[in-house]
């Protein structure tokens, strides 16, 4: 395996997986470097929390290193390939996973912004990263693609393997049920209301 250094930058990511199922760590660590942010902003964004998708991320790219010559670039392009593996780890883990009823940072104030909107600001995010975790799984990675990724409706349909109506219904229907659980959790979330 000799490779020069131009090679691995220049490379395919393709390539590079094909030359990483070979053993070539140096392949793969060019693949590290290219999707490192990648993993961790899409985990972040399914799993609502960044300390989660850094940690997951590692076993990730463990566990696609361990089976690097399993991917065939004849099925999907890499870059789609790797969302599904990080989406599904992420579906395990939230299946594990107990809802907490509030994050830690909840009572923290931010003593720079007026305390009622910080709190309400608070009390917002909160609600809202319950309310993704009660959503089916596909309106929440559908909605994560979308207004996280900021991916287009035909990009998501793509990286999920899904016509782009069938996007558009999930995030109209996800949409939909986020309001229904953020309603629902209003008044019982909210101490000002009793």
């Amino acid at each position: 395996m000799s490779r020069q250094a131009e090679s691995y930058a220049s490379a395919s990511d393709e390539l590079l997986m094909a030359w990483s199922g070979e053993g070539d760590p140096e392949a793969f660590s060019h693949i590290v470097s290219r999707y490192s942010q990648f993993v961790v902003r899409v985990a972040a964004r399914t799993l609502g929390s960044v300390d989660m998708a850094e940690e997951i991320s590692q076993d990730i790219f463990i566990k696609l290193w361990k089976n690097a010559d399993s991917y065939t670039s004849d099925r999907s392009k890499f870059s789609t390939w790797l969302y599904r593996i990080v989406v599904n780890a992420c579906i395990d883990i939230a299946r594990k996973r107990k809802c907490e009823a509030l994050p830690e940072a909840f009572d923290l104030i931010d003593e720079s912004e007026n305390p009622e909107e910080t709190v309400s600001r608070k009390e917002l995010e909160s609600m809202l990263a319950v309310a993704v975790d009660r959503i089916p799984v596909q309106q929440r990675e559908a909605i994560t693609l979308v207004y996280g990724e900021e991916r287009t409706g035909t990009e998501a349909a793509r990286l999920m393997g899904l016509s782009r109506k069938k996007v558009e219904r999930l995030l109209s229907s996800g949409r939909s049920r986020l309001r229904k659980e953020m309603l629902g959790m209003r008044s019982k979330w909210n101490p000002r209301s009793s």
